[in-house]
């Protein structure tokens, strides 16, 4: 069998570009366990003692609307954070689980 007569049947994976996160999922990824677990936590229960349309949603739904709810009230300084953190994970600057203690303090200044 000559050189010319072989042929590759391989195929190609095709590899979508990054996307970066949305706000509210790196405002979790950053202040989940600080600012919205306790909140998440006690309103899954509330709701799981009788949903209001009688078809309970799933967990992980009903946990991304109450964290879209609590970024949504957060003051500019933390979204900047998010916003800065976002960044840096799309452009791959930074580890997703990089210690996350600096915005952890700016939280306490902010936090009576």
């Amino acid at each position: 069998m000559s050189a010319s007569a072989v042929t590759c049947s391989k195929a190609i994976l095709k590899i979508a570009a990054p996307k970066r996160k949305a706000a509210w999922q790196a405002f979790s990824s950053l202040y989940y366990e600080t600012l919205c677990k306790a909140t998440v936590d006690a309103r899954w229960h509330e709701y799981q003692a009788s949903p209001p349309d009688g078809k309970p949603k799933l967990s992980l739904k009903f946990r991304a609307e109450v964290i879209k709810e609590i970024y949504d009230q957060q003051p500019n300084e933390i979204k900047q954070k998010v916003e800065k953190y976002r960044a840096k994970v799309f452009t791959g600057v930074v580890d997703e689980t990089e210690d996350v203690s600096e915005q952890n303090e700016t939280l306490a200044k902010l936090t009576p």
